[in-house]
């Protein structure tokens, strides 16, 4: 009893490492490591039996014991447990080391049986300890070399037993009462011990595969929160929101942090109320709608994502997006990754883009394909201000420019005819140059525009360039009030019309054929 009660202990000490194992098998393996090592220190142990027997002899508690007998089994002993250790130290987890140990216990038992010492019960010892493995069909081994092992023990001191009872019993007779007994008892104890392994064996099956599973769930867990944490470097925050248990999972690049959601309080994330009090005043109505988590199901639908952008009187641009991670059997989402991204640096270089394909790169005024989706955003218009005004100018006489005194003459009079566009009208209105010579501006104002017309004219006659001494513009204006039925369309022809009646008054005058620098 005290080797099995020595085992259980040594198993106890090794039970936190359970969780470290990766699977039954490896726990059998480890289980068979520790036990062979706790049967080798009791290997050793069992030296003593020797000098302990000597001690009974010398007492007369057994005086059928002889000296050389206790001697004889010291030694064995001894050689037995030296065997073993090095067994151990180089097949630790190998049955076979298991086996050796068992049956040089047998061994033992076998010996005191046939020395004359009364082992009783301690015959039920070895497949106690056979238990220790958790290996069914161990344990029935060693139940069988133990019944084995017990019958002719008794058979082997039947004669000598047989004599000393009162009923005057033959050697078999009395072998067959006392092994009759122990048949009835080894049965009970392999079915017993046989259920007991069973059970043990089918827990620790069951908890290793439950491991196996949870720890195949948690690599999946975490890996999808390592895909989190790498967003979380790209996104300027990022959430991992469950609509079913209300919670908000915030993840920073080397922490996280669980958030409880109360809809009854507040439908919205504390990080998003922190928002609300930073973004433009015109837009805090719509960021309060988009980040309403009590309306988020319906407003996702069956997308699966949506997103919005605001701008932070902090920090500029940002995308707010939800993206849907889950869903239930009926196609809600329940599970949402919440994502703000600063997108403020993408805006400029979007503007600056924009800017630069709507711009006329000699002028630095608006070009040809800004005026047209200007004209379009006119047209799908139902009401056109009566403030609008249409203005084209085109420079009279640029191809003498560039014949007699080279493009980058021509380039002058080009800049100076925006320039004085722009410094007349560039405050009410827009510029494009829509052509080699032409431009055009689309202008809101009140006022006469003639004045305004004259003021360029005048500013035009007072131009002088590096290059070239003058400058000459044709231009036509139509007001949008005095043709209150008109179109678009039909307001350029108009302006375009006008313009072109002053470029033929301008060369009905041979004196402006060639004005050029000397």
């Amino acid at each position: 009893m005290f080797v099995y009660f020595l085992g259980i202990k040594e198993a106890l000490m090794g039970s936190e490492q359970f969780s470290t194992m990766d699977s039954y098998e490896v726990f059998l393996r480890q289980t068979r490591i520790k036990i062979n090592g706790m049967l080798n220190n009791v290997l050793w142990i069992c030296i003593i039996t020797g000098p302990f027997l000597a001690l009974g002899a010398w007492t007369g508690i057994f005086p059928r014991i002889q000296y050389s007998t206790s001697l004889c089994i010291a030694v064995l002993m001894a050689v037995i447990a030296f065997c073993h250790r090095l067994m151990v130290k180089k097949f630790a987890a190998s049955k076979v080391t298991s086996y050796f140990a068992l049956i040089a216990l047998e061994f033992l038992l076998f010996f005191m049986a046939n020395s004359h010492v009364n082992i009783a019960l301690t015959y039920y010892l070895v497949p106690l300890v056979a238990l220790l493995f958790c290996d069914r069909i161990l344990y029935l081994q060693a139940c069988l070399v133990n019944f084995l092992v017990m019958l002719t023990s008794i058979w082997n001191i039947s004669e000598h037993y047989s004599k000393m009872t009162v009923m005057d019993e033959t050697p078999v007779q009395w072998f067959l009462n006392l092994a009759g007994g122990y048949v009835i008892e080894t049965l009970i104890m392999v079915a017993t011990g046989y259920i007991v392994c069973k059970y043990v064996t089918g827990y620790f099956s069951n908890f290793y595969k439950t491991h196996a599973e949870l720890k195949e769930k948690a690599g999946k867990i975490e890996e999808q929160f390592s895909i989190l944490r790498a967003m979380a470097s790209v996104y300027q925050y990022i959430n991992l929101l469950d609509l079913e248990a209300k919670t908000s999972t915030f993840f920073g690049q080397d922490s996280q942090d669980l958030e409880i959601l109360d809809w009854s309080k507040r439908t919205r994330t504390k990080l998003n109320e922190e928002l609300s009090r930073q973004v433009m005043l015109d837009q805090y109505e719509n960021f309060l709608h988009f980040t309403n988590l009590s309306t988020l199901k319906e407003r996702l639908g069956k997308k699966m994502s949506i997103s919005e952008e605001f701008i932070s009187i902090n920090s500029g641009w940002f995308r707010s997006q939800y993206v849907v991670l889950k869903c239930d059997e009926n196609g809600v989402p329940n599970k949402v990754v919440y994502t703000i991204q600063n997108i403020d640096e993408d805006k400029k270089r979007e503007e600056h883009l924009i800017r630069i394909s709507n711009t006329d790169e000699l002028t630095r005024v608006f070009n040809r394909r800004s005026y047209e989706n200007d004209m379009r955003h006119h047209e799908e218009g139902k009401d056109i201000n009566s403030n609008l005004v249409l203005v084209s100018a085109d420079i009279n006489g640029l191809k003498q420019v560039n014949d007699n005194l080279g493009h980058e003459a021509g380039d002058e009079i080009i800049r100076g005819t925006a320039n004085c566009l722009l410094s007349v009208m560039g405050n009410i209105g827009k510029v494009y140059r829509i052509g080699g010579d032409e431009f055009m501006v689309v202008a809101y104002t009140a006022t006469d525009f003639e004045k305004v017309k004259d003021r360029f004219l005048e500013q035009v006659k007072n131009w002088s360039g590096k290059r070239v001494d003058h400058l000459a513009v044709s231009i036509g204006c139509v007001c949008k009030k005095d043709f209150p039925n008109a179109s678009i369309e039909e307001l350029e022809k108009i302006v375009d019309s006008r313009m072109y009646a002053m470029k033929q008054e301008y060369y009905k005058d041979k004196t402006h054929d060639r004005r050029v620098n000397k």
